[in-house]
This record gives C-alpha cells, sequence and structure tokens, in this order.
C-alpha cells in the first residue's frame, strides 16, 4: 500500500514530531512537577484551558491569513496549535496518560498524545464557541424586533 501525502500534510506532521521533541525537551529543561488536580477538578479542566488559550492565541493569526488559502487553513491551524500543546505540556509537566494511570509511558509519548489531543480539541472549541456567539447574536436580534 502506498501512502501520498500532500506536502502541506506532510509538513504538518514535520512540525507535530518537531513538537514532541522540542516538549520534551522543555519538560528536561524546566523539570516541572507533574500536574495533578486539585481535588474536585477533572485533568481535562486543564486541558479545556489549554485549547482555549491556544484557540484564542491562534485566532488573530487565522483572521491575518497567516496559514494560507482555505485549503491550506486546517491542516496548518492543527499543526501550529498541536505543537502549542506540546510545548505547553512539556513546560507544565501536563501528562494525560500519566494522569489515568498509565505511569509506564514516557514522557515524550505522553507530551506527544496529550499535545495531539488539546491540539485537536482547539477546532470543535473553536466551532462550539462560534455556534455560541452566533446564537447570541441572534437571540439579540430577536429580542430587539
Amino acid at each position: 500500500m502506498r501512502l501520498d501525502l500532500k506536502p502541506s500534510a506532510t509538513g504538518a506532521y514535520l512540525v507535530v514530531g518537531l513538537g514532541v521533541v522540542v516538549g520534551w525537551l522543555i519538560y528536561h529543561e524546566v523539570k516541572p512537577a507533574d500536574f495533578v488536580p486539585a481535588p474536585g477538578v477533572s485533568v481535562f479542566a486543564l486541558l479545556y484551558i489549554l485549547a482555549q488559550s491556544i484557540e484564542r492565541t491562534l485566532e488573530p493569526a487565522s483572521d491575518l491569513g497567516v496559514f494560507g488559502s482555505k485549503a491550506q487553513k486546517p491542516v496548518r491551524m492543527w499543526a501550529a496549535a498541536t505543537f502549542l500543546a506540546m510545548l505547553g505540556c512539556g513546560g507544565l509537566g501536563v501528562f494525560l496518560l500519566h494522569a489515568v494511570g498509565l505511569s509506564t509511558v514516557p514522557s515524550a509519548v505522553d507530551i506527544g498524545i496529550t499535545g495531539l489531543a488539546v491540539g485537536s480539541g482547539t477546532k470543535p472549541l473553536h466551532d462550539l464557541i462560534s455556534n455560541i456567539q452566533k446564537s447570541n447574536e441572534a437571540a439579540d436580534k430577536a429580542a430587539k424586533q
């Protein structure tokens, strides 16, 4: 079976791979304590906060056309979000697999998987926020009429 990747997809995977390496290097340089959620707080709360922060950070660049054409934008945004998520996970000691009890997973693998989860969550989160904003705007228009 032959796998043909478009140049933008290949570049995206390279950026994500670089994110794992840089996130792991940051983790070993900073040496943060592994994130442990406060009692009553889910580990997913931090993942949500990271995804929201990354999404809001990338949104202005997206509006300025930094990520290229409409066809290239989704894969480039995903790669950038995942890269930033991996840096954040490494710097903050956020390990999703460790948090759910898989303590034997190497930190680089956990940074990669956690970064993928956070980075891939930015688009659905963006869509959710956009839909809420649109419904609020529609409700405001209906109330004014």
